[in-house]
């Protein structure tokens, strides 16, 4: 019995070991601005834990943070990032004590971040929205009586569009 208690634990001594070299190799691909590496790296880390971890869920915050593009919303990245800011926040929120207060500033930031362009997609979809952006084509004189809809039910990009034809005309 003592024998296998002895296995488990150099297993578990051996993997902890490389796991570490895996996150630290993490870091530097991340130092270098080398992010899919890094990224690879921190996925890998993960697979030898076998767990998630707030540690390695922040550097890969950082890492999906400087490859997503949620103005390109077809991006791979995107929504691994959302996935791992979710998984971040709700640790943190259960578990507050095994959170650095600054790391969770920084990742409740990019959250905010993501729930503008999530609120975008949305604006984008919005029947008034559409319509006028359709109607830009053919019936100048209904655009802005749409945009001015969408707006007043809380579209910000036609918001910016009534504010623009107000300075400026179209």
């Amino acid at each position: 019995a003592l024998c296998c208690l002895f296995a488990v634990f150099t297993a578990s001594a051996q993997n902890s070991m490389k796991a570490k070299i895996e996150f630290e190799a993490a870091e530097s691909a991340f130092a270098d601005s080398n992010y899919e590496e890094a990224l690879t790296k921190l996925n890998e880390t993960e697979q030898i834990l076998g767990k998630w971890t707030p540690t390695v869920s922040y550097l890969k915050i950082k890492t999906l943070d400087r490859i997503s593009n949620f103005e390109a919303p077809k991006n791979i990245y995107n929504s691994q990032l959302i996935k791992e800011v979710d998984a971040y926040i709700a640790f943190g929120a259960k578990n507050p004590a095994a959170i650095v207060q600054e790391k969770y500033k920084e990742v409740y930031a990019i959250e905010k971040i993501i729930s503008y362009f999530k609120n975008v997609e949305a604006w984008r979809k919005m029947p008034e929205y559409m319509a006028a952006k359709a109607a830009e084509k053919n019936d100048t004189t209904q655009v802005l009586i749409l945009y001015k809809k969408a707006a007043g039910k809380g579209n910000v990009l036609a918001m910016q569009l009534v504010g623009r034809n107000y300075l400026g005309g179209w």
